[in-house]
């Protein structure tokens, strides 16, 4: 038995040919995001019409913003405020993992930032998507968080179509930012007939596959690679001898809104095509094969605990990390931590792997865990069919990740300081003959702090290197 917690397992649908939405784990946010300019340039369906949706909002809150005379005071400035202000979208399951299935949102702070941003970029051609990329606190999160809020009402008709289609069991969802009206000027409530998340009791909306992707087309980082090529000039201009290091998200923000023609050149190249699709069936960056990978492993190799006393979960619990490690070293599960180049994925894709075989592990012996999106990486509680609970700090950790292990006290006392553990334990992944030379200095820095700050911590080394 594993855990049934996928949208299609959990409502009992069969995948067929027709259905393009991505099928969301319920309890976890994967690690994608809708990418508005993705959705402009594959425009069907329900979907059609998109773009000039989002320019039709845009226009408006800018018609605000120029009508403000520049004052962050006036009624004017206020509704555009009131505009861009879009709470989290916890309907989606997408977004960083770390949140667990909250989402991000547009607060009031941002909103007056990106208000700000409008002023000083007037009149930008490729409207709001290619403005919010340069407020401070905005990334791929809340760009997607607020592409699904202005294109809710379209993201509940296709929910809907697919439901109906599957039979699935829905009810009435309010929505208090249902739309944006722009002959009123303000968001309008609505109420939707939609399919219920039973971990967050939120309602679910689906997405289509060819609108997600894990890194947005128009990203800071891409920029600074475009300028290099392109600008270099202005980029030695502006950084000097810096200009060969990677800067900061903050310089690159202030060095597009220094050069503003140079932005808009950038965001010309890359929409002058359709932006690459995201492919799920390779799944380059790990973000969805660790489900299913874990999901078999799981299957084929069963662990039955006891766990009616505190003792035994713990004994549970103990037993359940090495199969993590019997996973990574004899089941080709080493290979889920790099990308098809051979490069290591990053650190969060071997805390998925991790996530998958604790939460199927888990469901096979009816152990709830709460905070499922902490698993390697936070503190989580454990709670036994009968009653028992142990709190445990599980963590999933790279031997090269000197930030970690040159600070190791003071990141576990700030893990720490909210719930305390009763059990702590570091999976520690090794990707090369190099990371078992750190093997010691690992060793040296648990005990200095097991003797300096009495935590009672365990090591697992997990050999990832490659076969």
């Amino acid at each position: 038995m594993t855990c049934k917690v996928r949208f299609s397992e959990y409502f009992d649908i069969t995948i067929t040919p027709q259905d393009d939405w991505f099928d969301p784990v319920l309890p976890v946010d994967t690690e994608l995001f809708i990418d508005p300019f993705l959705v402009f340039a594959y425009e069907k369906d329900h979907f059609v019409g998109s773009r000039g949706h989002v320019d039709d909002f845009y226009d408006c809150v800018q018609a605000k913003v120029l009508s403000s005379g520049g004052s962050s005071r006036s009624p004017s400035s206020a509704k555009a405020v009131d505009a861009l202000h879009c709470p989290e979208v916890a309907d989606l399951c997408l977004g960083y993992t770390a949140q667990g299935i909250m989402g991000a949102g547009i607060g009031r702070v941002l909103a007056q930032r990106i208000v700000r941003r409008m002023r000083s970029i007037p009149t930008h051609p490729h409207g709001l998507f290619g403005l919010l990329p340069l407020v401070s606190g905005i990334a791929d999160d809340r760009i997607s968080d607020a592409t699904a809020c202005l294109l809710r009402e379209k993201l509940i008709k296709y929910t809907q179509k697919v439901c109906k289609r599957h039979r699935v069991k829905m009810s009435k969802a309010p929505f208090k930012w249902g739309y944006y009206d722009t002959a009123r000027q303000k968001w309008m409530p609505l109420k939707a007939e939609l399919p219920h998340n039973p971990f967050n009791k939120k309602p679910i909306l689906l997405v289509p596959r060819r609108y997600l992707h894990p890194r947005l087309a128009i990203e800071l980082y891409d920029f600074w690679d475009y300028c290099r090529e392109h600008h270099d000039a202005k980029v030695r201009e502006m950084f000097g001898s810096s200009a060969n290091r990677r800067p900061t998200k903050a310089q690159l923000i202030k060095f597009a809104t220094k050069h503003p023609k140079v932005w808009e050149l950038y965001l010309d190249d890359k929409t002058k095509s359709p932006p690459q699709q995201y492919d799920f069936d390779r799944d380059p960056m790990g973000v969805v094969r660790w489900y299913d990978s874990t999901a078999k492993y799981c299957h084929q190799n069963p662990r039955r605990f006891k766990v009616n006393s505190e003792p035994l979960l713990r004994q549970a619990i103990d037993r359940m990390t090495p199969m993590f490690v019997d996973y990574i070293h004899n089941h080709q599960g080493w290979e889920m931590l790099y990308s098809d180049t051979e490069d290591p994925l990053p650190e969060k894709a071997s805390r998925l792997l991790f996530l998958g075989t604790i939460m199927h592990c888990c469901a096979a012996n009816k152990i709830r865990i709460s905070r499922e999106a902490n698993i390697g990486r936070r503190t989580v509680e454990f709670t036994s069919p009968t009653g028992p609970q142990i709190r445990a700090l599980l963590l999933v950790k790279f031997a090269r990740n000197t930030k970690f292990w040159n600070s190791l006290e003071r990141q576990l006392a700030k893990l720490l300081s909210k719930e305390k553990a009763e059990l702590i334990r570091v999976m520690v992944i090794l990707h090369s003959d190099r990371d078992l030379e750190r093997h010691t200095r690992i060793c040296d820095a648990v005990r200095d702090v097991k003797e300096s700050s009495g935590y009672k911590i365990d090591v697992v080394w997990v050999n990832g290197r490659p076969r």
